[in-house]
């Protein structure tokens, strides 16, 4: 295992991963590793600052694996230190977002399971990984589970999510264990495999955990989608945070290699502000897009609330 000086002096470790799908490690550079002189701790947390200036600038060596072609980060930071990271991450991940904006977002992902409910014999639980401030959690609050829980390892977020009425919120990372006594009938994870060092060990997990015709939804970016092929190595999703980069047929692939049935893979929407877009643009030059963003806030089209398929998919299956 190398090790990567800190910006505490102390040494962090890395792991050189194999493509999680063959297991195999002759891969093709696709981008060369950005990372600073002395990488800490602090590079692992909140990398978009909430100002005009948005640039991302820091990410591992991405790699196009040789047998298969999945695309992955490669070396990362070792398992312990991302997960000690998001432990101990102290904001959200909503970027300055209103809360109901996001919910249109979510209300959409939501959407997706609604024709599967009435077949679901049972609705005891449902159990979201990643719930973040509990978004999901509240547009899917009228399927009417008996119980809901949402796993949540940032303290921030996982405080929010407590607040909404009828939920138990966990402050940790995904246990299996935590549910060897009750099957669970509908598993979320908005935005979660793609940050994980292992996300096959974690669908296997679920599968494990999920009642007989459970249904599992997954929502990740695609590096397929025409924003990623635009913006290459500028593209915000490509960073420390990310691991594996999915496409439709390999987010298809990661849930029928553990067994599931793959009911459906969407593509899905988006909302959001005009000057959030612009801000978040990193094909704009710095000081164009500051210019924009300012001359977009003195009209009264600052408030146009834009529905895009930016380049987020999901995928519907279920464990039997």
């Amino acid at each position: 295992m190398a090790t990567s000086q800190s910006d505490q002096g102390e040494l962090l470790p890395t792991r050189v991963r194999s493509c999680i799908f063959c297991d195999k490690t002759d891969a093709a550079v696709v981008y060369a590793a950005k990372l600073p002189a002395t990488p800490g701790p602090a590079v692992l947390h909140y990398q978009y600052k909430q100002t005009a200036a948005v640039k991302n600038v820091w990410h591992y060596r991405v790699v196009h694996c040789c047998g298969c072609g999945h695309l992955y980060s490669n070396p990362i930071f070792a398992p312990e230190v991302v997960e000690s990271s998001y432990l101990q991450q102290d904001h959200d991940n909503q970027f300055g977002l209103d809360d109901q904006l996001l919910l249109r977002t979510q209300r959409g992902y939501a959407a997706l399971i609604r024709p599967y409910l009435p077949a679901m014999e049972h609705r005891k639980l449902q159990v979201d990984l990643g719930c973040d401030t509990g978004l999901f959690l509240r547009a899917t609050r009228e399927f009417g589970f008996q119980r809901v829980v949402g796993i949540e390892p940032g303290v921030e977020s996982a405080q929010r999510a407590s607040q909404i009425p009828g939920v138990e919120v966990r402050q940790k990372i995904f246990d299996p264990a935590d549910f060897a006594a009750q099957p669970v009938d509908f598993l979320s994870m908005v935005h979660v495999l793609d940050h994980l060092v292992d996300p096959r060990r974690l669908v296997r997990e679920v599968r494990s955990r999920m009642a007989p015709a459970g249904l599992v939804l997954a929502v990740v970016h695609n590096s397929q989608s025409l924003i990623a092929q635009i913006t290459g190595e500028n593209w915000p999703v490509i960073n420390l945070v990310h691991f594996d980069y999915f496409t439709p047929t390999t987010l298809r692939r990661l849930f029928e290699v553990e067994g599931y049935r793959v009911l459906a893979v969407h593509r899905t929407k988006n909302y959001f502000p005009l000057s959030h877009l612009i801000r978040f643009a990193p094909f704009l030059p710095v000081g164009l897009r500051s210019i924009l963003i300012r001359l977009v806030q003195q009209h009264p089209f600052n408030d146009l609330v834009l529905g895009l398929r930016l380049g987020n998919i999901a995928v519907l299956a279920t464990a039997s």
